[in-house]
């Protein structure tokens, strides 16, 4: 089986999770009033959740059995497909966390 972990990272993250970023309504006005202001905790947390669940989404709508190899997530494919994710995703939400208010 040729290396799985590369059609997965590609139909997750370049195609699937960008288009549910790019098509989340609510994600789009969290982010233009972050970029407007220094965000409060409240919407550094709203950004962090509706983010997390555009990945989650995208995960879901790629990764089943029937694409992994004996039906199964192994810890090199979670490894290599997932946990980049998931960083990227921190990363994002860290990166407005650092300037965010509490009032």
């Amino acid at each position: 089986m040729a290396d799985i972990w590369q059609e997965l990272l590609e139909a997750i993250d370049e195609q699937d999770y960008q288009r549910q970023i790019e098509n989340n309504k609510e994600l789009q006005k969290l982010m233009k009033k972050i970029e407007k202001k220094h965000p409060s905790y409240e919407d550094v947390l709203e950004y962090a959740d509706v983010l997390g669940e555009c990945l989650s989404n995208a995960i879901k709508n790629n990764v089943s059995g029937s694409v992994l190899p004996d039906g199964k997530m192994y810890y090199n494919i979670a490894k290599t497909v997932l946990e980049p994710m998931l960083k990227e995703n921190y990363e994002k939400v860290i990166e407005h966390a650092w300037f965010a208010r509490t009032t």
